[in-house]
């Protein structure tokens, strides 16, 4: 019977290759993505070796869906808070993929959420200075907006952004013209309106709701 020896340039380049692939294994099995905890605003995360320009994004455990929380890039080891607002319940794992290809890199355990409460934004009362109303679920930096319910303008009052649930007095800016309005809230980081309130009335300063 007779044997195959590799000897030579041969043996060297394949115990070569033996090991650059053994090191490639190796450093793709380093990097890891552990679940820690969460809230009803978050998911925290503890990622670990993660390459330059990684990405993490939630993934639905029945659907496969994908759905990018913005969260930024992340790379070397650290812990991350992943939003969870506007998310809908079900089960889901948190991918660390390439951003480029999108190519698996790590992944967490599955997780449930059970999902978070339409923003709302109700009209209270209001005063010949300012507008209350009552917000919830709002997400973080949420810009609250005049519009005039005729002509769609917008004014901006000198208000602080908001986020959560709380209330606040808006103030009316004393150059907007007579008409019905409404106010709006605007989420700054996607400029998406989530919510409204009903119309009500300002004129001239004597300001009514309308009915």
């Amino acid at each position: 019977m007779s044997k195959t020896i590799f000897t030579g340039k041969i043996g060297i380049g394949v115990a070569i290759a033996a090991v650059i692939g053994l090191a490639a294994f190796a450093s793709a099995a380093s990097s890891r993505l552990n679940y820690i905890s969460q809230t009803t605003q978050n998911v925290k995360v503890k990622y670990v070796n993660m390459p330059a320009n990684t990405q993490v994004v939630f993934v639905n455990n029945t659907s496969g869906e994908r759905i990018n929380p913005e969260v930024g890039f992340v790379r070397g080891t650290s812990t991350l808070l992943v939003p969870v607002t506007g998310m809908p319940a079900g089960d889901y794992y948190l991918l660390a993929q390439r951003f480029a290809d999108q190519k698996y890199i790590a992944q967490t355990v599955v997780f449930h959420l059970a999902g978070t409460p339409a923003p709302r934004l109700n009209y209270v009362s209001q005063t010949k200075q300012n507008v209350t109303i009552q917000y919830a679920n709002m997400p973080p930096k949420t810009r609250l907006i005049f519009v005039n319910n005729t002509s769609r303008e917008q004014t901006y009052p000198n208000l602080s952004l908001v986020k959560g649930s709380g209330s606040a007095k808006v103030p009316i800016n004393p150059d907007m013209a007579s008409g019905a309005y409404y106010i709006t809230a605007q989420d700054t980081k996607t400029q998406q309106y989530v919510a409204q309130t009903v119309v009500f009335y300002i004129d001239n300063g004597t300001i009514n709701p309308e009915l």
